[in-house]
């Protein structure tokens, strides 16, 4: 007091008070959060059975030296958990579990965002989560609900959700421990719905996936996935065949062998055809059936004179890589007038003979 004064002992003793103060807020919620990671690690740790070490992430175990990490050290832990093996790891915004999950592909990779190589035709689906690996397992275990499971997750908040190494793993900001036990019993549901999914051959995945999705793309995609088994490849087409959906039926009809031109010309010919659809059509037909070049072309030609914008850019790029005026000799219609003409009568053809068949009582 006699060196520094009254008044400055007292002005630094209020400084210091005013700053312990600011700091009481974090310090109780920091206290709070410790003590629900301790609860919840506590009662995981007295749920799990089989408790091994583990190193800091499961993704560097194999690299951890042995007896380096005790079960519960450092807020990790690892053991079976309803029969399922999961690694835990507490962190500072949360907590993280890896459930593994053999009927993962061994080379698959899921993430929210990522770029997405893998597509299972379900736009919402694809749009959302990333998938890497071997697209016809991903395809044949993703049922709708299992992907619907997958948004869920995705739409929870504070909550993700990937896979990597044959392992969900399932992130979560833990305000209550209870939520997070929560939605670990919601992930290791998921790992076991796939196991029971993936026990099954893999034809009768696809089989099963096929016929319970109502959505036409995902149905097309199945078909390809089938069409490619030799087993299953007569049986699949003819199940195209008889899809209530066009675009499976197109499908169908590109797979079959040999391709079914007569079908695609009367898709591309039908004024009931989506603009979806029509372009997809004629790249089939200009594939398997390269002499009906001169159809393809007027058919372009006719796109070009509408007046879909989107359409006439990709007729033109078609345009541009048919070529010359002429094929093998034959004259081609070169303005688009008359081309639309042509078309106009095909289409006119095609609705004939729909009607005589609807007069047969068959149907499209």
């Amino acid at each position: 007091f006699a060196v520094f004064g009254t008044e400055d002992v007292l002005a630094t003793g209020w400084r210091i008070a005013i700053a312990i103060s600011a700091w009481l807020p974090y310090l109780r919620h920091t206290a709070l959060e410790v003590a629900q990671q301790e609860t919840l690690f506590s009662t995981l740790k007295a749920r799990l059975t089989d408790i091994e070490p583990y190193a800091i992430d499961p993704d560097e175990e194999d690299e951890a030296p042995e007896g380096s990490a005790s079960p519960w050290e450092d807020d990790r832990i690892t053991g079976r958990l309803d029969g399922v093996r999961i690694h835990v790891q507490m962190r500072p915004d949360g907590a993280e579990a890896w459930i593994d999950c053999p009927a993962l592909p061994p080379d698959g990779h899921m993430e929210i965002g990522s770029d997405n190589l893998v597509h299972t035709g379900d736009l919402d689906f694809d749009g959302s989560i990333g998938l890497r690996g071997d697209g016809v397992r991903w395809r044949s275990l993703l049922s709708a609900d299992i992907r619907a499971e997958l948004m869920a997750f995705l739409r929870t908040d504070g909550c993700r959700v990937a896979c990597d190494r044959q392992r969900l793993r399932v992130r979560v900001k833990v305000d209550d421990p209870n939520v997070f036990k929560e939605r670990l019993s919601r992930a290791i549901h998921l790992a076991r719905a796939l196991g029971a999914v993936h026990a099954q051959p893999l034809s009768t995945r696809l089989w099963e996936a096929l016929r319970s999705t109502s959505d036409p793309a995902v149905r097309a995609r199945l078909l390809q996935d089938l069409a490619a088994l030799p087993d299953e490849r007569e049986a699949a087409i003819e199940h195209g065949r008889n899809d209530p959906t066009l675009k499976v039926r197109l499908m169908a009809a590109t797979l079959a062998s040999p391709p079914d031109a007569a079908f695609i010309r009367e898709v591309i010919a039908s004024p009931d055809t989506p603009r979806s659809l029509l372009l997809p059509a004629i790249d089939a037909l200009l594939e398997c059936a390269p002499e009906d070049v001169v159809f393809v072309r007027e058919t372009l030609m006719a796109i070009v004179s509408g007046d879909d914008a989107l359409l006439q850019d990709e007729a033109r790029k078609r345009l541009a890589t048919l070529g010359g005026a002429d094929v093998g000799g034959l004259a081609v219609v070169t303005d688009t007038e008359s081309a639309a003409g042509g078309l106009s009568v095909m289409r006119a053809d095609h609705e004939s003979r729909a009607r005589r068949r609807s007069g047969q009582g068959t149907t499209e």
